[in-house]
């Protein structure tokens, strides 16, 4: 009894270190993505008592490579939804988390040039981005951006991005 729990705990070491010695597939070591961008929202001019508590990006024909930044209390999630139609959406988890600026809504993901990637039927590159806004926390605005309204600008394969002595991203830096 004791040789086979013995060959079995021996059994899951060995596997688990052949699982750790292949390479993982993180941006860094994704050979097929040659270029990335890194999108930011623009400057939101908010009215008195104006709060950003959630945001959404849909993305068009683009591989969503990192979420670079989540503001304190804040949830993000990733759908994949179909392959050339993936989503990021987020939102305060209480109020005191709701965004005065989209200051930390800068670089806050990073995607791959459409380029980079397979043709994906007729569809074109797009972005699109929603800011959900309250200044009573019971009525909702919606702000919508296209893709000429966004910011995005160029990355490059680096070492993590310091931001207030801070890494914010593990993968993307300009």
């Amino acid at each position: 009894m004791r040789a086979q729990i013995l060959i079995v705990a021996l059994l899951i070491a060995v596997s688990g270190c052949a699982m750790l010695s292949q390479p993982a597939r993180t941006a860094v070591n994704y050979d097929r993505c040659k270029r990335a961008w890194r999108i930011s929202f623009p400057d939101v001019a908010l009215e008195l008592n104006e709060r950003i508590c959630g945001l959404e990006l849909k993305i068009t024909r683009v591989r969503i490579l990192a979420i670079n930044y989540i503001p304190a209390g804040w949830s993000m999630a990733v759908d994949a939804g179909y392959a050339d139609r993936p989503s990021i959406s987020g939102n305060a988890g209480h109020g005191t988390g709701c965004l005065l600026s989209t200051d930390e809504l800068r670089e806050f993901v990073t995607v791959c040039d459409p380029s980079s990637m397979p043709e994906s039927g007729e569809l074109p590159f797009a972005i699109e981005g929603t800011l959900v806004t309250t200044t009573d926390f019971e009525a909702t605005r919606h702000r919508t951006f296209t893709m000429d309204d966004l910011i995005m600008q160029e990355a490059s394969r680096a070492t993590p991005l310091q931001s207030g002595g801070g890494e914010r991203s593990l993968f993307w830096r300009n």
